[in-house]
């Protein structure tokens, strides 16, 4: 260090010689311009002596951290987390809501991308590797892209595969003859697209361990193809004795032709579910049937073994004549949702419900099931009443203007076992205040309101759900939920939609959370909002 820069002292402002015109307009004369830069000179100089001193520094501090940062890389927490505890962190950065896909920027392929020693872990793992979703377009459009579907499954070994295929107009040989050779591995299997021609490359897959087949099919089931009937007894779909019990979904239109017209026993059907896509796929599906309840009929009769049933059509062809009333004997859970609503549809499925004895149903879930006041529908609840005595989740849809009397018959016909009901309220009218209903709008639960301690017109009911909107008074239903609160009643979830524009100061909702109800209120608007061009 230079004797100049000892004796060098920092300078202030408010000492300056030229502080009376520091942050002024002020313009200097020729001669105070000289004074000014003879004044500033020491201190640039300093200032230059700091900078090349920075300099060396940051130069020295460039090469102790270069020295440094690998050393500390070789201690780093990474690098000391066991093989086994990085396995898990990877699996948990897998998609949870699809399948993995062949994609170098999503795990698993992006984890192999980040070091060797990383790329290593995670494919020596197999469980990062046990799910794939295969566009069949895509995988066969080149040999390498078909190789490494190839590697990916092998990959999974030992462990159960989870697939989803994707198949438009490319052939879905290749993928499927790989899928044959895989197919003691394969627990589930969801393929969309397929024709019921390439349908049978997989047909007579032996799969021991799948547990859920899920089949979309592209265009319509031909009745007059000798394979069509026999399609649901497939090996692919068949259950061993030792295997799980297999959870079927089929899609696909005319789903009549799959049910053969003479006797048969289905006895590996446990868990099936039928989507009928008349309506889903467009034009091309005019002149297509919707599924009947023959072949419902023809199915519940013939499956000894069915557990579930989920049925999804467009509307119900009614039975071709009288039928014989049969026991299902198994059958806990029937869904038949129709997505058209017919009245003509509505009393063949009451109709029908009204044939079976299904001794062990504990779920019902009827979405499109509209009743009435009269007629086959109460006859219908009465049924259930005798013949399903063990119900306890129970939905369907009712008129506005017959709820009431909907709710009171299912309080008196089915309320010893229930512990879920779910009422959707919908309206034949176009205005919704014609209804008598919404002229005593405080009265609705008042029926089924608990009183006393022993009061209550539902014991076991713990969910209650009314959808689709009611004009009901927020006293009305806060009375409800604050009175099985206080009487002790066993309802913990309560559901309802109001017809009617949201209140600007929000009931205490969390309050009864709190205290063990959940109450969820939703409000639904009467329509489109006056405007101003209305009063013109």
């Amino acid at each position: 260090m230079t004797s100049d820069a000892v004796k060098y002292t920092q300078p202030k402002l408010a000492n300056s010689p030229f502080q009376h015109a520091l942050g002024t307009n002020f313009i200097p004369s020729e001669l105070e311009v000289d004074q000014i830069r003879a004044h500033l000179s020491p201190h640039e100089a300093e200032l230059t002596r700091i900078e090349s001193l920075i300099a060396s520094l940051d130069t020295q501090r460039s090469q102790l951290a270069s020295y440094i940062l690998p050393h500390r890389a070789l201690i780093s927490s990474p690098r000391r987390i066991p093989p086994e505890i990085l396995e898990q962190i990877f699996t948990a950065c897998l998609p949870t809501e699809r399948n993995a896909v062949m994609n170098a920027a999503e795990a698993p392929l992006l984890l192999g991308r980040i070091c060797s020693s990383w790329r290593a872990i995670a494919f020596a793992a197999p469980r990062l590797w046990t799910s794939l979703h295969i566009p069949v377009e895509f995988v066969t459009t080149s040999r390498a892209k078909m190789t490494a579907m190839s590697e990916w499954l092998n990959r999974s070994d030992p462990y159960p595969l989870y697939l989803s295929i994707e198949t438009t107009k490319a052939n879905p040989r290749k993928v499927l003859d790989l899928l044959s050779r895989l197919s003691p591995r394969l627990s589930l299997l969801h393929v969309s697209g397929i024709s019921a021609t390439n349908f049978g490359l997989l047909a007579n897959t032996h799969a021991p361990r799948l547990a859920e087949v899920s089949i979309h099919f592209a265009g319509a089931f031909n009745p007059y193809v000798p394979s069509t009937p026999t399609l649901l007894c497939s090996p692919v779909f068949q259950s061993t004795p030792n295997s799980l019990q297999r959870i079927i979904t089929i899609a696909g239109r005319d789903l009549d032709a799959l049910f053969p017209r003479n006797r048969f026993t289905w006895a590996h059907l446990t868990h099936l579910r039928l989507i009928d896509n008349t309506q889903s796929q467009g034009e091309e599906a005019y002149g297509s049937r919707s599924l009947s309840c023959n072949s419902l009929y023809r199915l519940l009769s013939n499956c000894p073994h069915l557990i579930s049933l989920d049925v999804n059509a467009t509307h119900l062809e009614p039975l071709s004549s009288r039928r014989d009333r049969i026991v299902v004997p198994t059958l806990q859970s029937l869904t038949i949702r129709l997505t058209h609503y017919a009245r003509s549809s509505s009393e063949t499925l009451a109709y029908l419900l009204c044939r079976l004895e299904l001794p062990q149903l504990i779920t019902l879930h009827l979405p499109s099931l509209h009743l009435e006041a009269e007629g086959l529908d109460f006859e219908f609840l009465m049924h259930i009443s005798e013949f399903s005595p063990q119900l306890q989740d129970f939905e369907l849809v009712t008129p506005a203007a017959s709820f009431k009397s909907t709710l009171e018959e299912i309080q008196r016909l089915l309320h010893p076992n229930l512990r879920r009901l779910s009422l959707a309220v919908f309206s034949e009218h176009s205005n919704a205040n014609e209804f008598d209903l919404f002229s005593t709008p405080n009265n609705i639960l008042q029926d089924i309101t608990p009183n006393t301690e022993d009061s209550d017109p539902f014991p076991g009911l713990e969910t209650l759900e009314i959808r689709g909107g009611l004009k009901i008074a927020d006293s009305a239903w806060l009375g409800y939920a604050e009175a099985n609160l206080q009487y002790g009643t066993s309802l913990r979830r309560f559901s309802l939609s109001i017809l009617g524009e949201a209140p600007k100061v929000i009931s205490p909702l969390d309050g009864f959370r709190q205290r063990g109800l959940d109450v969820v209120v939703e409000y639904v608007g009467l329509g489109r909002k006056p405007t101003a061009w209305d009063g013109l």
